[in-house]
């Protein structure tokens, strides 16, 4: 008797119990369903707010971030094509570049022939050598000494590399050669010599107005950290008939 009332007590326990926490249990799934819903759920997190279509699609789209600010296309049209840069800010052929360039370095876009003349005035003479001026024939010739050396300094832009050296003088006299020219380096640090080009013995008959040219070039770069450099004129003539008027090197250059 003792042991029914017991299970009789147990049994209403139980079904009290269980009405009680139902409405608790249902709460709280509930609850858990709606932050689920709403917060936690990969699918609607995704599809709400962190799917790559949505955010591509309101924010990052490829398409429609590059067609309105990104296209090379239009990027370059806009503000960055080298036509247009080169055109107003820094024109690549012709126009009017002002202010000031800063570079490391900078080269021609090719290799660039340039020319370098001596006018025979520039001559100094040597030893007892005395030279006069032709205004007839607009160059010098020997006029008094027994020596007939004169030189000339040359000041040609460090790299550049020669290529020729041209002499221009008048002979209206068939007395025999009388000029040579020849380009030469001197050593800086020691006293040594080196001949570049050497036209030979030149003149003869009555060519008038002549030149003679000689492209054989040694030690053709220039160097003005090493060496100096200058035109030495033989004249053996004391003839106003036969005058040196010019010299011209010709050379090529990488850089101004």
């Amino acid at each position: 008797m003792q042991r029914s009332k017991y299970l009789a007590v147990g049994i209403v326990c139980f079904i009290l119990g269980a009405t009680l926490l139902q409405p608790i249990s249902a709460a709280t799934n509930a609850t858990a369903k709606w932050v689920k819903r709403y917060f936690y759920t990969k699918k609607l997190a995704n599809r709400r707010y962190l799917t790559k279509t949505s955010a591509n699609r309101y924010f990052l789209k490829k398409k429609d971030a590059a067609s309105s600010y990104l296209t090379n296309a239009n990027a370059l049209s806009t503000y960055l094509t080298q036509s247009g840069a080169s055109t107003t800010y820094f024109p690549l052929t012709g126009g009017t570049l002002t202010g000031s360039v800063t570079a490391s370095d900078y080269n021609y876009s090719s290799v660039a022939s340039k020319t370098y003349t001596v006018n025979a005035v520039t001559f100094v003479p040597l030893s007892d050598l005395v030279i006069s001026y032709s205004g007839v024939n607009l160059g010098i010739y020997k006029s008094g000494g027994t020596s007939g050396e004169a030189r000339a300094s040359v000041n040609l832009p460090n790299g550049a590399v020669v290529t020729g050296v041209t002499t221009y003088y008048y002979d209206n006299d068939d007395t025999g050669k009388w000029i040579e020219v020849q380009l030469l380096r001197d050593t800086l640090s020691t006293a040594s010599q080196n001949g570049m080009t050497d036209t030979g013995a030149l003149g003869s008959g009555t060519p008038g107005n002549t030149s003679s040219t000689d492209n054989s070039v040694d030690y053709a770069t220039i160097d003005n950290d090493t060496y100096s450099y200058h035109i030495n004129a033989v004249l053996s003539s004391s003839n106003a008939n036969c005058t040196l008027r010019h010299v011209k090197i010709n050379y090529t250059i990488a850089k101004p």
